[in-house]
């Protein structure tokens, strides 16, 4: 019996390998085509690309890429990084304490600062474990809250999009000694100005985690709330009164850093990075920015859980080795294009 070519080319195997007959078409199979399991972009499965992005800002405030977050609520603004650095502990100093809420450390400040009140920045050096906490008037905030005069200057309300406090040690290796207390908290409501704080108990008992003094800096991250998706109002609540002192804290998300065993003459230094998105206020003249919302449909709390699940340790960064680590697993987590 010959070989008949017409026959092999006249028909096909369907799905369960059986044979039928086409018209006079070519040999053909039909294979199950091939879906991957998750979408492209890395571990961070769940996360669109605006998703991804903002995670991306999230998880390096200093440099990362500018995007619109991806929170709710509020007519997209204008929006900017700010950077400020200031000695923490030097001299004969050998301890100190830094509470920031980055959501609202901008608002208004009062020219003299009320002791036993809460303040959206406080800080405090001392040569034993207990710190005596302060917060910087309106004439020196610039110093120690990144962007303070110009958002204050020139927006009628704002919010914090990221943000990062960095602990640098610059002193001497040979002396380089001392604990690092770090914590994300939620309003640090329980600092007062003028309060009185142990940094191996007050402190320490709330922080999650207790390192020795690096070498090469530790990195803080913000962790956004629902809270912080609302635009904070800079101007006075009523003749008299800043919305620094009559905010509703509650919910907020904070940073709160402990030192204290420090070589006394050594220097700590801090730097402060935030990406605000603001309302320009109308007498700049800059139109509205509405046309560049966030395309992201993932909320705020999915992004932040898809950091926390995919690229661990993104909000606390310990040391230059501790960059690379937290560079590595976030691309290895997901990529943003």
């Amino acid at each position: 019996m010959s070989f008949d070519p017409s026959y092999r080319s006249s028909v096909y195997l369907t799905r369960g390998g059986q044979r039928k007959r086409s018209r006079g078409g070519p040999y053909k199979r039909r294979t199950r085509s091939r879906v991957p399991r998750h979408p492209p972009g890395g571990g961070l499965y769940g996360l669109d690309k605006a998703g991804r992005e903002y995670a991306r800002l999230l998880a390096d405030p200093v440099s990362a890429p500018i995007v619109q977050p991806g929170m709710a609520g509020g007519q997209p603004g204008q929006i900017m990084r700010f950077t400020c650095e200031q000695s923490f502990i030097n001299s004969t100093n050998t301890c100190g304490i830094v509470a920031w809420t980055p959501g609202l450390a901008c608002v208004p400040l009062p020219g003299t600062v009320t002791a036993g009140l809460p303040y959206p920045f406080l800080i405090g050096a001392g040569t034993t474990s207990s710190v005596t906490l302060g917060a910087p008037a309106a004439s020196g905030a610039s110093g120690y809250v990144p962007g303070y005069s110009f958002i204050t200057a020139n927006a009628t309300s704002y919010r914090c999009i990221a943000a990062d406090l960095e602990l640098i040690y610059a002193g001497s290796e040979q002396t380089r000694s001392g604990m690092v207390y770090l914590a994300h908290t939620v309003d640090n409501l329980s600092f007062v100005s003028g309060g009185i704080y142990d940094v191996n108990g007050t402190v320490g008992n709330v922080c999650q985690r207790t390192i020795r003094m690096p070498d090469g800096g530790v990195h803080l991250r913000f962790r956004p709330t629902l809270i912080d998706q609302e635009f904070t109002n800079t101007g006075p609540t009523s003749a008299g009164e800043t919305p620094a002192l009559s905010m509703v804290w509650n919910g907020a998300g904070s940073l709160l850093i402990g030192v204290t065993g420090v070589t006394a003459g050594q220097t700590v230094n801090l730097r402060c990075t935030a990406v605000y998105e603001f309302i320009p206020s109308s007498t700049l003249g800059i139109t509205g920015a509405s046309s560049q919302a966030c395309s992201s449909k993932n909320p705020l709390h999915v992004i932040v859980d898809s950091l926390d699940k995919y690229a661990p340790g993104w909000a606390t960064v310990l040391g230059e080795i501790g960059l690379g680590m937290a560079a590595a697993a976030f691309m290895k987590g997901g990529s943003t294009k």
